[in-house]
């Protein structure tokens, strides 16, 4: 005679369905960590929370901004404030690639000023330039003193225009400039510099970026045409990229860019970790080699999970994926 089960039984297998269904599709998740200079951060916060929350409904990802002075624990962003985004591989991949376009670049000029010009000069220009600002949708342009450490009363012979525009409208850059040097020469209120200028900031405990002892920066300024000048403060190396064709400005600091490091995260149990790093230990070797990544493990939520991590670059950043499923396909079919 068969039995049936009691109320209490088909909760329980319910919930155990529940349970593997939850864990499965926490496991075909990925957790993507990306380091953000403290600067950048704020800018994300201050000018960009529709189109963060705009990624995070049309994708579907959990993106997260940690406050500032908020570390990891784990050593690996310990220096720069992290930005996580976790969902599916593709959504995440599609969320990091918007959220990259959302990151500022600054650039500094210098304008020269006509002789015998009013003190009032740089109110009145701020004020100007504000239509320009909004023609072609800049975040900030500010024009000011240049910043000196001693008090003197001779005239003002020069002022700082700065300029801060998002990654995706880079192209407009060119024209911004243009229309600021057009606006200066019409009002009779100066020149502007043939220098242009452009700051990155990169975290101190990451060599891949520039090179141990910055040994990479002096390649990417001799092939580019520009000066690269660093200096630390605190956990931040500022990089100072400085030249006369803002083209070879960008190139350079794209450069850099580039090589900021990436850290694909995803959840296996603790028997296809070991097996991946006994077995599959030939085969992760020929994956890093295949996609130019480094694996590693790390301790998961509890001893009977671990955490794959591969870290990898921006430059490549659809090879960490490509290198997961990789991965994937090796625990599926060993």
């Amino acid at each position: 005679m068969s039995s049936f089960p009691t109320n209490g039984d088909q909760l329980n297998g319910f919930e155990e369905i529940l349970r593997r269904y939850a864990m499965d599709a926490y496991e075909s998740k990925v957790d993507l960590l990306m380091d953000v200079s403290p600067e950048d951060k704020l800018f994300l916060l201050q000018y960009c929370r529709l189109d963060l929350q705009r990624i995070r409904n049309f994708h579907n990802t959990d993106l997260k901004i940690a406050p500032t002075g908020a570390h990891s624990t784990g050593g690996y962003h310990s220096d720069l404030s992290p930005v996580n985004i976790f969902g599916y591989s593709q959504d995440v991949l599609e969320s990091y690639r918007e959220l990259r376009q959302l990151l500022p670049i600054s650039v500094g000029l210098d304008l020269h000023l006509s002789p015998n010009l009013p003190s009032h000069t740089v109110d009145r220009m701020s004020r100007d330039m504000v239509d320009i600002r909004c023609q072609y949708e800049a975040e900030e342009i500010s024009i000011s003193r240049p910043h000196s450490p001693f008090v003197t009363s001779a005239p003002m012979t020069r002022l700082s225009v700065y300029i801060r525009i998002v990654t995706r409208r880079a192209d407009r850059l060119e024209p911004v400039i243009d229309a600021i040097r057009r606006y200066a020469a019409h009002k009779g209120v100066g020149e502007i510099g043939r220098v242009v200028q452009t700051r990155i900031d990169v975290p101190c405990n990451r060599p891949e970026i520039v090179g141990r002892g910055h040994c990479l920066l002096d390649p990417i300024a001799n092939h580019t045409g520009t000066q690269i000048h660093h200096h630390r403060e605190g956990y931040i190396n500022n990089m100072t990229i400085t030249g006369q064709r803002l083209e070879a400005v960008m190139a350079a600091r794209k450069e850099i860019s580039d090589r900021f490091v990436l850290e694909l995260e995803f959840e296996v149990t603790a028997a296809d970790s070991k097996a991946l790093q006994v077995s599959g230990g030939r085969q992760l070797e020929r994956i890093c080699r295949q996609f130019g990544v480094h694996i590693l493990m790390k301790p998961g939520l509890n001893h009977n999970r671990r955490v794959v991590v591969i870290r990898g670059t921006d430059r490549a950043v659809s090879q960490l994926f490509d290198a997961r499923q990789e991965i994937v396909n090796l625990m599926n079919n060993p």
